[in-house]
């Protein structure tokens, strides 16, 4: 998937999150660790170019809706990369307001999965529990940043 020709590249990654719904690739992704969500968490930072990396945030809002998938996503020593690469989602220079508007949609539902999975987890381990705080405080940023939003658009209103 990481050949040099972009659109080959694209293209799997848009097969890949096509079939994140599937069985098989829960199984997938769920096996060998952070090191095959690793791959699709790459593929969504800023220096994709913007379907590829629309693509694979969106795998990354369907994949990590499965538990076994979220617990792989965000129980993880790595899972600060993943955090990193949904910060820049939010960041308002990184693409054109619509493309901007479907990244941080993707990335919001990535990070409502990672409430989700905090939440129904029973126990879960010191390293998830200081990544779990770090998405939320991701989550709880965004929602300051959306509501000074709101609030400038009523003032101009």
């Amino acid at each position: 998937q990481f050949t040099e020709h972009t659109m080959i590249r694209r293209a799997a990654t848009e097969l890949l999150c096509n079939l994140a719904w599937s069985e098989e690739s829960v199984k997938y992704f769920s096996s060998d660790g952070f090191e095959r969500i690793k791959i699709m968490v790459l593929l969504s930072g800023e220096e994709v170019d913007p379907p590829t990396r629309m693509a694979a945030l969106a795998f990354l809002a369907v994949a990590t809706g499965h538990p076994k998938v979220a617990k792989t996503a965000f129980d993880s020593d790595e899972s600060q990369l993943l955090h990193n690469v949904l910060l820049e989602a939010f960041k308002p220079d990184t693409a054109p307001l619509v493309n901007q508007t479907r990244l941080v949609l993707r990335a919001v539902s990535v990070l409502d999965n990672a409430q989700r999975f905090r939440l129904e987890s029973r126990v879960l381990t010191e390293k998830s529990k200081s990544a779990m705080q770090v998405f939320v405080h991701t989550l709880e940023t965004f929602e300051v940043q959306k509501k000074d939003d709101v609030k400038e658009l009523e003032a101009a209103i």
